[in-house]
């Protein structure tokens, strides 16, 4: 589609990674709703999409190297072999941080404001934790801020308060939420619709068949039932 419509390779990339992702804060809403959250359909569903974030948080990490590389001309295997290796090499050291100094010093600070007693305080002390680990994530280590995140939370894992924090600071997860589609709504020009209308349903049709299409074999693949298969490829089409 991308060559199509006359894009460049890292265009196209970039544009087969977006389309490849699906929501998983509306998948979990949806199962939640229909109570198939703890179904078998349910959490095949869920781990299918928590495999996805992962691969698409290291893909943003890299991706900007990459991208910085094609821009300038430079697509050398020396070149990039160095420019993946120091970015590499922060998202090492950033981990190694969070492991030996995060892993003792967030769960310590989590009990220390659980131990005052106030829920306000330690749903902010929470919200801090998270947010400070991400941007320090971009600040000092030039990682993305969404692998900063993903570590944020294994990081809060760690600590014996970490199912009340997850239940304190569940309100805010439809909240952001809805900025999350509120700010995507108002990159969108509905002028694409008239403009390029082959596009907009080339587009539609992968997302709503081809992935669909691919998650149900992938999931027959793996001996499932066709129910199961059905469920999981509905799910991914978004």
């Amino acid at each position: 589609l991308s060559a199509v419509l006359g894009w460049s390779l890292m265009t196209g990339i970039v544009f087969g990674l977006c389309l490849s992702t699906a929501s998983t804060v509306v998948l979990l809403r949806a199962l939640e709703e229909r109570q198939l959250l703890d179904s078998q359909r349910g959490q095949i569903a869920i781990g299918w999409l928590i495999v996805e974030d992962l691969v698409m948080v290291l893909t943003l990490v890299l991706l900007p190297a990459v991208a910085g590389m094609v821009e300038k001309g430079d697509v050398g295997i020396a070149s990039l072999a160095v420019d993946m290796g120091i970015t590499i090499g922060k998202v090492v050291a950033f981990i190694a941080i969070m492991m030996l100094v995060g892993r003792r010093l967030v769960p310590w600070i989590m009990a220390r404001s659980a131990a005052t007693g106030s829920r306000e305080l330690f749903t902010l002390s929470v919200l801090a934790l998270a947010l400070g680990i991400a941007f320090g994530a971009v600040e000092l280590f030039d990682v993305s801020f969404a692998l900063g995140a993903f570590f944020a939370g294994m990081v809060l894992n760690e600590s014996e308060l970490s199912h009340r924090a997850a239940h304190d600071t569940l309100p805010l997860r439809d909240a952001f939420a809805v900025l999350f589609f509120v700010s995507v709504g108002m990159l969108f020009d509905p002028l694409v619709l008239i403009q390029q209308p082959l596009a907009v349903l080339a587009t539609l049709a992968i997302i709503v068949f081809g992935k669909s299409i691919a998650a149900f074999f992938l999931v027959r693949m793996f001996g499932h039932s066709p129910r199961t298969a059905l469920t999981i490829a509905a799910s991914l089409a978004q």
